[in-house]
């Protein structure tokens, strides 16, 4: 069963000719086929980056002792349920050599 590729949207950007620059140096050196690969992957890590961001803020705040919840073994599995979830609906990250 062949996947059907996910249709395309057209975005332009106007960019100073610096960032343009390391935009093509990087699709070189990671060897993206094309910018919207490249660009892709880069609002992909964004969004794992403040996924990730915002695991890190609430078991900060969970240890500093956070607000009070009883933690009931029912309690943290629909959390980690939740948090697994976040996590599972991220697109996938491809790697680079």
């Amino acid at each position: 069963m062949s996947r059907m590729p996910k249709a395309m949207e057209k975005l332009e950007l106007k960019v100073k000719p610096g960032i343009k620059a390391t935009a093509q140096m990087h699709l070189q050196k990671f060897h993206f086929a094309d910018m919207s690969e490249y660009f892709s992957s880069l609002v992909r890590e964004l969004e794992r980056r403040r996924a990730q961001d915002e695991l890190d803020r609430l078991v900060a705040e969970a240890e500093m002792g956070g607000p009070d919840i009883e933690g009931t073994p029912d309690y943290v599995a629909s959390v980690r349920k939740r948090i697994t979830a976040k996590i599972n609906a991220l697109p996938k990250k491809r790697t680079r050599s």
